[in-house]
């Protein structure tokens, strides 16, 4: 499911996934899945944002195929989206704007890499963000040498932290700082997966 370029940015693709999720809860499905590229944020930010989905599954190189979207190895996080969840029903269906966080004002959440030049693997906050690129398409297709720094410091980051399991991070969120972008991870616990999975 994809909007068409001329019809991007008018908040379509939210609505069909609102759509989607009404249709799966009418037929008694409340979870659903779909894989996504970390490091494409807008989507990160419809995805976490708005959506309000989850990511704790992370595959390095999942797919083989190589396009202009994908120059270089297709690195995918695996989203849950917990349809009958209170913080997603939560969200109203039409004037709804995406939640990212301005984490020049959130000091006390450490990044865990610096670009795709410095990766910190030691982190044990229960926040952390991890940064991805500011326009992952374009960086692809004007600097492919860079592309594939940041995918192989991402991976690395990702691979890490990204985890079920107590001590691990489920992704729940973005946030920007000037024109840096971030996904925000949460540190897995029982608590955590009750608060995002709480019905409505």
């Amino acid at each position: 499911m994809a909007v068409a370029p001329a019809y991007r940015g008018l908040r379509i693709a939210s609505l069909l996934k609102r759509v989607q999720a009404r249709g799966a809860w009418a037929e008694g499905i409340g979870v659903i899945h779909w894989t996504a590229d970390p490091l494409q944020f807008p989507n990160a930010a419809l995805n976490f944002g708005l959506l309000r989905a989850v990511a704790y599954e992370f595959a390095a190189d999942l797919y083989p195929f190589r396009n202009d979207l994908n120059r270089v190895h297709a690195s995918r996080l695996s989203l849950t989206w917990l349809v009958a969840a209170q913080r997603v029903d939560d969200v109203p269906l039409v004037g709804s704007r995406a939640e990212v966080v301005e984490l020049g004002r959130r000091p006390q959440i450490p990044r865990a890499n610096d670009g795709p030049y410095s990766v910190n693997l030691a982190l044990t906050a229960p926040i952390i963000a991890i940064e991805t690129p500011a326009d992952w398409t374009a960086l692809q297709q004007n600097d492919l040498a860079a592309a594939l720094a940041w995918r192989q410091a991402t991976d690395a980051v990702l691979q890490h932290y990204i985890g079920a399991e107590d001590g691990k991070y489920a992704i729940t969120g973005v946030g920007t700082d000037g024109e840096r972008r971030y996904l925000l991870a949460e540190q897995a616990s029982a608590a955590l997966w009750q608060r995002l999975g709480r019905p409505a």
